[in-house]
């Protein structure tokens, strides 16, 4: 039997992106799926885009929780062997991401924890803007900044228990703490999977202004110095990353 999928969605005021988003998940050919939508509070035609959408298995409105704390709740509801992340204004790839990423985790001679892959980022008409090529990653790369995009990474959900949930402290960077602990954790196992799963469109939270930008890149030394890899280190990782990421502009 295939495992479950579960695909974590948190929105606030998405009308003009959410139903691409929901269609998108709808239409992977994978069937063994569910949906799980938070919503943070929205007061435009999101709710109402989502009641009549077809494809989502769990909805629950849940006002000023907050990105983190949502994906976590989110996670607690879900009911599928692997979670995934699909923001309210990204897309997959193509109809057949999900079975593919079944794909990457079953045909393993040993026991994959996570799968992670690339990403491109579009501007609002679905223009190519960035690439995110990962490439085959060690524990080591990660303290040379080389992160793979968070909403790439698909994990089995038991491995929650080794890593812990989201930081809910952090506003912003929180994903990349998770990161860390996640490709640090010595008894998690991951695979690269050289494709793309995800169209991310830019001006999300951490790159919508400027002042995010900074913001991001502040929150992230302080979410790494909370993984206690010291002061210099931690400003090397964020250096090294910013780096990597000017590189993957075209």
């Amino acid at each position: 039997m295939k495992k479950k999928f579960s695909i974590i969605m948190v929105c606030l005021n998405s009308e003009k992106t959410i139903q691409k988003s929901i269609k998108s998940f709808y239409n992977q050919k994978y069937t063994n799926k569910e949906l799980i939508i938070i919503d943070g509070g929205s007061s435009d035609n999101t709710l109402e885009i989502i009641k009549d959408s077809e494809g989502v298995s769990y909805f629950e409105e849940k006002k000023n929780l907050g990105l983190y704390a949502s994906l976590n709740y989110g996670i607690t509801k879900s009911k599928g062997d692997t979670i995934g992340i699909l923001h309210s204004d990204d897309e997959f790839y193509n109809e057949n991401i999900l079975e593919s990423i079944n794909d990457a985790f079953e045909k393993n001679s040993v026991t994959i924890d996570y799968i992670y892959s690339n990403i491109i980022f579009v501007d609002t008409s679905d223009k190519i803007k960035r690439k995110w090529v990962v490439g085959n990653l060690s524990q080591n790369d990660i303290f040379f900044g080389n992160f793979p995009p968070h909403t790439g990474i698909f994990v089995k959900k038991n491995s929650f228990f080794k890593t812990g949930y989201y930081n809910e402290k952090l506003k912003i960077s929180s994903d990349i703490e998770y990161i860390f602990r996640l490709f640090t954790e010595k008894t998690l196992k991951g695979k690269y999977l050289n494709t793309f799963t995800l169209k991310m469109k830019l001006g999300g939270l951490s790159t919508k202004s400027f002042k995010n930008i900074l913001y991001a890149n502040f929150e992230s030394y302080i979410a790494l110095k909370n993984v206690k890899i010291g002061y210099l280190r931690s400003l090397l990782v964020i250096l090294l990353k910013v780096l990597r990421k000017l590189r993957q502009l075209i």
